[in-house]
């Protein structure tokens, strides 16, 4: 059996209770820390979306239809995330020297 050293001490019930809160303060901030954290996202309306493209409202549908550009339909209305955007914009812009 393993031996252990054990040491009695008396401590006050307003010591303890400091002692037991600062511990889960700790053990709280530090599980708070190690949480990932939230990305916001961004949309873009189909009108500002087109605009970004430089291309018309029916090129935008039609290309929504293809799976060129992601659609998400939130509330009703027709958005596209502006991170999306952003990388079909550079692309394009690469392949066709925009």
């Amino acid at each position: 059996m393993a031996e252990s050293n054990l040491i009695l001490t008396s401590i006050s019930k307003e010591d303890l209770s400091l002692m037991i809160r600062d511990a889960i303060r700790i053990e709280i901030s530090e599980h708070l820390n190690n949480q990932p954290k939230k990305v916001e996202v961004t949309y873009l309306t189909r009108r500002e979306t087109a605009y970004k493209l430089r291309i018309s409202l029916p090129t935008l549908h039609l290309w929504s239809k293809e799976g060129t550009v992601k659609a998400y339909t939130i509330g009703g209305r027709v958005l596209y995330k502006t991170e999306e955007i952003e990388g079909l914009k550079h692309s394009y812009r690469n392949q066709n020297n925009f």
